[in-house]
């Protein structure tokens, strides 16, 4: 009998079954794949929680964080910094435990240690000792900026060694408080600089402070998955690491939270608090005002619900405590919400909620889930951006980055608020208590103890101590001087007051220079009367530095050595062996630090991805495409820019570059597929593209890298 096979028919029938059932299977599959990266992200934040706890048990500070991973600001991350908090007690390997769902391999401070690119603002850096601390002291002494040395050095030491990362850190966790002043008139505290570095806010954020905070310790923010950062930082300058995914051109993370930022609601854009910001008013409760908290017992407690009518920057307000606007982002003023900057994080990973999702670790360990709700990427605090919907594409090209109003961090869930500030800082009486202690101590320390008597119904009497040391014999008024400039700019100059407050006599000063910046001069000047006494000091005179701008672009740290006599008639007072050690003088250090950047451009847009590239998508060659405009501003340079040029390919591409406000170098870049253009495909890479050039010598194309900007679309 003569066997049958299966016919034709047959055979694509149950090709098709095997079709269908594979198609039915991937996104089941790529479901429980990503379903894995997520529960290893929040298995990876839950060990970094840990980690922060036993770091703070053995920090003598009883830091939880002991601040960013940030080279610039923060210091040698080998010595400073929450990635080697985890490293160097053994408590987490963070280069190892990377967000699985994200693309980003290393932040963009990354490169900051080869060199070639400065992702900080130069008034924001660390303290020279800081910088020069740990590994980076060899580093900076041995290989030059963006060598072979340097980026081999930076994986050997850093990177192999376990300090990278890919999450971004809240503002809290890196800084914890904003330092605050009283204007010059008296009547407004004001923030004292920018709000991202040293000299504006704390370093680290301690235990006391989270846990005595009016916010609970499992709502306060530290980590999270960390979001792409800005084109002209975060794009890698080198090849570092083929293994790792760290090839030039790769795009990175951001490394914090910018921190208290508002919404300026006349132009839907969110702007930093910066320096000398009005933060309250004299004469109100001064933690609560900024961010809405007067009445801080009303934090969290359902049934209470209050209003008052505060004023702030000559502005009256009135608040409803508990209201859902209230708490998602406090107003302050005539078209401002004040909340955290928090588009440092990005949902990476897939939700069947709009967008996505990211995990934010908190204080108390525990590891939340919060959702992209309109698919922007970013998590919105509670910014009424674009509530009407109208200007989403505007938005998109923007540097605004959030493209709505939908609140999506709740702040009972993930706290947003611009301070943390104490729960029982408004309890008990409001007067103030002086004290006054007759101190007669010709050396010191001394110890006073004390007892104050309050109206405080939790706590009638407080003990405290008071330790101090005799008046300062010399002193400066800024031990850190820091100094930014593009390589085109002339020399500039600082000052700051050398002081003693023992001393009637300042004549005999000296200095040496223990690190030199070539060509840093150093001059000693009378100070006024007004300027002594400002720091209330019996002596003082002026510190002038001047540096040359010369200096090939980079960081370049310097230090000098000041040392400072009495006069004669004064050590020859000194009546014991201990007090004449005075006629020996004293010596003060003073750091400085001066970034020479290259001059440089950067873009405004969130159409173009890390590597540079818009993506078009498909396009009818009967229409073309619609006009894209790309804002971007130049660095100022003498002489001034100037475009010359404009190439495009294909040559069908037409470009152009609008001025809109020469005198600060802001332009904007004009985009067209025009109708008619032949139809292909142009993904492949560099098959279409826009080079804006220029006859400047120090900056001849913007983009400067060779390609430009990329474009990829398809013409049917």
């Amino acid at each position: 009998m003569k066997k049958r096979g299966f016919t034709l028919i047959e055979l694509l029938v149950v090709i098709a079954i095997i079709g269908i059932l594979v198609a039915l299977l991937l996104p089941a599959v790529s479901r429980a794949r990503e379903a894995a990266r997520n529960a290893e992200c929040k298995n990876n934040l839950r060990q970094f929680g840990i980690g922060h706890y036993i770091f703070a048990d053995q920090n003598p500070s009883g830091l939880l964080v002991s601040g960013a991973f940030d080279l610039r600001r923060d210091g040698c991350p080998d010595t400073y910094g929450w990635v080697n908090d985890l490293v160097s007690t053994g408590a987490a390997a963070p280069a190892e435990m990377l967000c699985p769902s994200s693309p980003l391999r290393s932040t963009e401070k990354l490169n900051d240690f080869i060199g070639t690119l400065d992702t900080a603002d130069g008034k924001d850096s660390a303290p020279s000792e800081r910088l020069a601390a740990g590994i980076c002291s060899q580093m900076f002494s041995s290989t030059t900026a963006g060598s072979a040395e340097r980026i081999e050095f930076v994986k050997a030491n850093f990177l192999d060694a376990g300090y990278n990362t890919n999450y971004a850190q809240s503002w809290f966790a890196a800084r914890e408080q904003a330092k605050l002043t009283v204007n010059a008139g008296g009547t407004y505290i004001t923030t004292t600089e920018s709000l991202k570095g040293y000299e504006g806010a704390r370093y680290g954020l301690r235990v006391r402070v989270s846990e005595s905070a009016i916010v609970p310790t499992q709502a306060i923010p530290l980590l999270g998955c960390g979001a792409p950062g800005d084109v002209d930082e975060a794009i890698l300058s080198n090849d570092v690491s083929a293994e790792m995914d760290l090839l030039a051109d790769a795009p990175l993370a951001e490394a914090f939270n910018d921190g208290p930022a508002y919404a300026d609601l006349t132009d839907d854009t969110v702007r930093l608090a910066g320096d000398g910001e009005t933060v309250f008013s004299l004469g109100t409760t001064a933690d609560g005002e900024w961010d809405g908290y007067q009445e801080k017992e009303g934090w969290g407690n359902p049934d209470k619900s209050s209003s008052t009518s505060l004023t702030a920057s000559n502005t009256t307000i009135t608040i409803n405590y508990n209201s859902e606007s209230q708490r998602l982002a406090a107003n302050l003023g005539n078209d401002k919400q004040w909340a955290q900057d928090t588009r440092d994080w990005f949902a990476w990973h897939a939700s069947t909620q709009g967008g996505g999702s990211c995990n934010i670790l908190c204080a108390d360990g525990g590891v939340k889930t919060v959702f992209d709700l309109n698919g922007d990427g970013f998590l919105n605090p509670g910014f009424n951006i674009n509530d009407d919907g109208s200007a989403e594409e505007s938005l998109l090209v923007s540097t605004t980055g959030y493209t709505g109003s939908t609140v999506e961090l709740d702040w009972f869930d993930v706290y947003c608020g611009v301070q943390l500030v104490s729960r029982k800082n408004s309890k008990g009486g409001s007067e103030s208590i002086e004290l006054d202690w007759d101190l007669k101590f010709k050396s010191g320390p001394f110890l006073q103890n004390a007892v104050v008597y309050t109206n405080d119904p939790d706590r009638k009497e407080i003990a405290f101590e008071v330790k101090g040391l005799i008046e300062t014999r010399l002193g400066l008024t800024d031990d850190n001087v820091t100094f930014t400039a593009l390589s085109s700019d002339g020399p500039q100059m600082k000052e700051v007051l050398l002081y003693s407050k023992t001393w009637q006599d300042l004549k005999d000063v000296q200095y040496e220079i223990k690190a030199d910046i070539p060509g840093m001069k150093v001059d000693f000047l009378p100070a006024t009367d007004e300027e002594r006494k400002s720091v209330k000091a019996r002596s003082a005179r002026k510190v002038r530095i001047e540096v040359p701008s010369e200096l090939e672009s980079g960081y370049h740290v310097g230090q000098v050595e000041i040392t400072a006599k009495p006069s004669q008639s004064e050590s020859s007072e000194a009546p014991s062996t201990e007090d004449s050690e005075e006629s020996l003088g004293e010596t003060v250090s003073l750091n400085v630090s001066f970034n020479v950047k290259s001059p440089g451009a950067k873009f405004f847009s969130t159409l173009i991805d890390g590597y540079g590239v818009i993506t078009l998508g498909r396009i009818d060659s009967a229409k073309g495409s619609e006009l894209l405009k790309i804002n971007f501003r130049v660095d100022r340079l003498t002489p001034a820019w100037s475009v010359s040029s404009v190439e495009t390919y294909p040559e069908f591409v037409e470009a152009s570059v609008v001025p809109l406000d020469e005198e600060i170098g802001l332009y904007q870049l004009q985009i067209q597929i025009p109708p008619g253009a032949k139809p292909g495909n142009y993904y492949s890479e560099y098959a279409g593209g826009v080079r804006i050039k220029s006859d400047h010598p120090q900056l001849p194309q913007v983009p400067s890298r060779e390609s430009g900007i990329i474009l990829k679309f398809h013409i049917d």
